[in-house]
């Protein structure tokens, strides 16, 4: 009875073991190995050491398989942070962004002062706000020493925003959710490998002083 009690027992943990996934499945087949082992190390010291044996072996090799997960996702992050949008395929605007600057020039003093801060910052914004061409001219004011005190950093940002396509913004947008994705995911690998390791140390020095390590 007893030799049929320990090999029943011994099969549903192996089987347990060899199908552990996650860090809650190695807590609880934690909890049946020290049992097991409280129960049959008087009775059967060989078979308890292959049960010891068999879930260090799994946590083992979980713990690789998580360096494994984790060394892919910052491999996934680091090659999405390399991806940059494609401006060739985008519409050739230069002709329009010249001729937008060249007009935003000519209602725009030849320097800025108190008395004329007003229209220049009405001049600006309007620019901004009537389309890319519009925003990429302002931001073509940058490089001209007359020109930049008057674009100021609210503008320099309203512009850079405004003079992104359509398709561009798609592109950041699907980017920055995808790394987003992928900062959620290493977070969870870096836990998870965490919890393994002292799951692990933990069972190794309940060892430390026993036959079986």
């Amino acid at each position: 009875m007893k030799d049929n009690n320990i090999i029943s027992r011994y099969n549903k943990l192996f089987f347990k073991i060899n199908g552990a996934k996650t860090v809650d499945d190695i807590r609880i087949i934690y909890d049946e190995v020290k049992k097991f082992e409280i129960t049959y190390k008087l009775v059967d010291k060989e078979t308890v050491k292959k049960v010891n044996e068999l879930f260090l072996n799994r946590m083992n090799d979980m713990i690789t398989e998580n360096e494994i997960i984790h060394q892919g996702i910052l491999d996934k992050t680091k090659e999405l942070n390399k991806t940059e949008f494609d401006y060739s395929k985008e519409k050739d605007d230069s002709q329009a962004v010249q001729a937008k600057t060249l007009e935003l020039m000519s209602r725009l003093p030849k320097y800025k002062n108190l008395a004329n801060s007003g229209v220049i910052s009405q001049t600006i914004g309007s620019t901004i706000k009537s389309g890319t061409s519009g925003a990429k001219a302002v931001l073509e004011l940058l490089k001209y020493p007359a020109y930049v005190d008057m674009v100021d950093e609210r503008f320099r940002q309203q512009a850079f925003i405004a003079s992104k396509s359509t398709k561009q913004i798609q592109f950041e947008t699907k980017k920055e959710l995808d790394l987003e994705k992928m900062n959620q995911a290493n977070a969870q690998a870096i836990l998870q490998g965490f919890h393994l390791r002292t799951i692990q140390k933990k069972f190794i020095a309940s060892k430390q002083e026993n036959y079986f390590f």
